[in-house]
């Protein structure tokens, strides 16, 4: 027999083994329940758990411009996405520190703060101040070790001051464990797994971009069927939001002398567009991406400018 109190109220009593639930047919009475549920967990886990209507606005993705135009475009929101992870993998000498450069310098410029862990010890400042990168500026890190590499990336990240932040790269994150005598792929996976599962909410809250070098090697397993592997297990393959491959084809040329290789970067993951989009861009050694080029690539695709043998002019 239903209560005539819960009748009036539009309730209808539906009975569970493990409890009685009340299912409310009114609507002010729905709002006034949710409300109240909702108010109970925020008291209980902290005010972000159910989300208002202002923190639902800021969870639409914001970009950081990767400072290649053409890459931009390729990603489908105009740049990278922030408080979320990125991988930009391929062979050696293939551009990928280029790729991370160009974003760091594209960062400063737009009056943010970038931050580069050099694992690799490999940087060279000469090179990243032809691309735009401002040293005096840049925060910069060598640590000897995948877990001081990992520490002061959470630490940078809670701050919530970073726009950007380069890890390069995971191949050279070697786990202390290693570093006395076990295994590395091995225990890399593992230190992979359990650090990326920490910081990833952390990355979501302060917005930043926090962007992995990675290589590709042989895969001597051969369970994947294409020969090549990325280390550090599937963990950042899981965690990333994009990841970008960059391949080198022919070499551009000045006259007889090779000055650059054109460079393309596919986007073979993509959780904020759609993925396998492609740029094809030329490397300049010594300087970067030519941003000319690129420019003027991009308002050819766009229809903006036509092309007549080696010149360009603008429609109408």
């Amino acid at each position: 027999m239903e209560n005539p109190e819960s009748e009036r109220r539009g309730e209808t009593t539906v009975l569970s083994k493990r409890r009685t639930i009340k299912q409310i047919t009114d609507p002010l009475e729905k709002q006034k329940a949710l409300q109240a549920t909702m108010q109970r967990l925020n008291d209980k886990y902290g005010d972000d758990l159910i989300m208002n209507e202002s923190a639902k606005k800021e969870m639409r993705v914001q970009a950081l411009p990767s400072g290649i135009l053409s890459l931009d475009l390729a990603m489908g929101i105009g740049g990278y996405p922030r408080g979320r992870l990125i991988e930009v993998f391929g062979a050696e000498s293939s551009g990928k520190t280029t790729v991370a450069l160009h974003a760091v310098a594209q960062a400063q410029k737009l009056g943010g703060i970038a931050a580069y862990i050099d694992v690799e010890n490999s940087l060279d400042p000469d090179y990243a101040e032809s691309i735009g990168v401002n040293l005096d500026d840049l925060i910069f890190s060598q640590p000897d070790s995948g877990e001081k590499a990992f520490d002061a990336l959470e630490e940078l990240v809670k701050t919530g001051a970073l726009d950007l932040i380069v890890i390069d790269s995971v191949a050279a994150l070697t786990p202390q464990a290693e570093i006395d005598g076990v295994n590395l792929q091995a225990e890399l996976a593992k230190m992979m797994s359990e650090r990326l599962k920490r910081i990833v909410s952390l990355v979501n809250k302060s917005k930043t971009v926090v962007l992995f070098i990675n290589q590709v090697r042989s895969n001597l397993s051969g369970f994947l069927g294409t020969g090549e592997t990325t280390p550090g297990g599937k963990a950042l393959k899981f965690y990333t939001s994009i990841r970008i491959e960059v391949k080198t084809s022919e070499k551009i040329k000045q006259g007889e002398l090779a000055i650059g290789k054109k460079t393309t970067l596919t986007t073979v993951k993509n959780k904020v567009a759609s993925p396998f989009k492609k740029a094809v861009v030329e490397n300049i050694w010594g300087e970067g991406f030519a941003p000319t080029v690129d420019i003027v690539t991009c308002a050819a695709k766009a229809d903006v400018v036509q092309q007549s043998g080696k010149w360009y002019s603008f429609k109408g």
